[in-house]
């Protein structure tokens, strides 16, 4: 036997916490037993363990594991397995437009929209991977730009056709969107359920005050107000939906009022549904030292029921969805791309076009390279934090950015999220007993 090659143990208080980054177990103990745990773990041939049936479960967890065990092999089939499952995540971009006009956004917001004759080519597309490809389910992601200024025009039919060919076929049809909400009103929330939402993604950047000094428009006296107010209709309107609301922070986000306001706005009733990410503005320079502040806002809005991302990590084994075969991400102008933060989504020439059959046509291979693992070099094979990261995002990889590690661009701290994420699962498990 020996010891797995991602292992995270760490010490806090009474406690030692151990978490395998291959498999994902966890438990913690006293400190007195866990410094006996982790003699045995990392030298499972030399130390014995006090209690009987202990070995056999470390194992089963993957704390230690076979001498004959190849740990990269494991992730390599895994990642495969990921790439090439046949649920298909097709992303939509009905415009490249925005209502707003936020200073960190990456995309240039160009007037456009879907035209007819490329709604006609979406909907072959949805036939194409339903008749040829076989796929197991579809799963449909409104982007832009802002996609809800042509929710009648074009989310509702495209929906509603991929739906009613989902049927037909007898595979399982999601729909989802990632969007500032501002636009949704009480209406199109009643149209939900039916057009099966059940998941969202929607940006706050603040308070209120730093919200409204991000997102504004002439036509919305309060866009914080607005956003969340549609939330609520969402959630209330579409029993099955949840919603990822991501805060996009700078120093001056964490250290603001933000959980009180969105409280005032959103009942208890809801918050369940609602998973908070906290993820930085990419402008901002990366500061570890902000990330007492980060896990504090974090234990603000769990206090007040919401879930919240402790453990901002990669869990299955895919590092970003570009990679996966069965994905691809159709422009307003029928251009098919794979990232969504590139400069291709501008592009006379794009990597993959519609053809008449519905099929993507790839040219130089590039859905092919996209699903490359990004992984496989010197630095991220010898990592011991590979299965949680899985290298940096196929973008960079593909524009031959091999060496720049994802980790120093984000404030993150393993020790604090590791411990914070394993005490919460231990509450969760106390309160269910009781």
């Amino acid at each position: 036997m020996k010891s797995s090659n991602y292992n995270y143990i760490f010490y806090k208080d009474e406690y030692v916490y151990f978490y395998n980054g291959l498999t994902h177990a966890y438990f913690r103990c006293s400190s007195s037993l866990g410094k006996k745990l982790e003699d045995f773990i990392l030298k499972p041939n030399i130390y014995s363990l006090p209690i009987a049936g202990l070995s056999d479960l470390l194992e089963s967890q993957g704390f230690i594991i076979s001498d004959n065990l190849e740990e990269l092999q494991e992730i390599r089939k895994n990642y495969a397995k990921q790439v090439n499952r046949q649920d298909y995540f097709l992303v939509i971009n009905p415009t490249l437009n925005c209502n707003f006009k936020c200073h960190y956004c990456v995309q240039d917001h160009i007037s456009s929209c879907m035209s007819t004759n490329t709604m006609e080519a979406v909907k072959r597309h949805v036939d194409y991977m339903l008749e040829e490809k076989k796929i197991s389910s579809l799963t449909l992601e409104w982007f832009g730009g802002e996609p809800f200024l042509y929710y009648n025009e074009i989310i509702r039919p495209i929906s509603e056709y991929a739906k009613t060919q989902c049927e037909k076929f007898g595979v399982a049809f999601f729909n989802g969107a990632t969007t500032n909400g501002s636009l949704i009103t009480r209406d199109v929330c009643k149209e939900f359920k039916n057009l099966r939402f059940t998941a969202f993604q929607i940006t706050l950047d603040g308070d209120r005050l730093l919200h409204n000094s991000i997102k504004f428009s002439d036509n919305i006296e309060s866009t914080f107000d607005t956003t969340l107010v549609n939330i609520k209709n969402i959630l209330e309107s579409t029993p099955d939906c949840r919603i990822n609301l991501r805060i996009n922070y700078t120093s001056a986000t964490l250290e603001s009022n933000i959980v009180e306001e969105v409280c005032g706005i959103l009942p208890k009733e809801v918050r369940s549904r609602i998973k908070i990410l906290l993820k930085k503005v990419w402008q901002e320079e990366t500061d570890n030292s902000r990330f007492k502040n980060y896990q504090r806002l974090l234990n603000d809005f769990k206090r007040e029921g919401f879930n919240v991302e402790r453990l901002d990590i990669i869990r299955n084994f895919m590092p970003c969805y570009v990679n996966k075969r069965y994905y691809s991400c159709i422009n307003y102008d029928g251009g098919v791309i794979k990232c969504t933060n590139c400069d291709l989504l501008y592009s006379k020439n794009p990597p993959g076009r519609l053809a008449k059959s519905g099929e993507v046509i790839w040219r130089d291979r590039y859905d092919e390279r996209s699903s490359e693992p990004a992984f496989e070099n010197n630095r991220c094979l010898a990592c011991n934090l590979l299965p949680i990261c899985m290298s940096h995002c196929p973008k960079n990889y593909l524009e031959g950015s091999v060496e720049m590690c994802k980790l120093k661009y984000v404030d993150f701290d393993l020790k604090s999220a590791v411990i914070a994420y394993i005490d919460d699962m231990y509450e969760v498990a106390e309160r269910n007993t009781k």
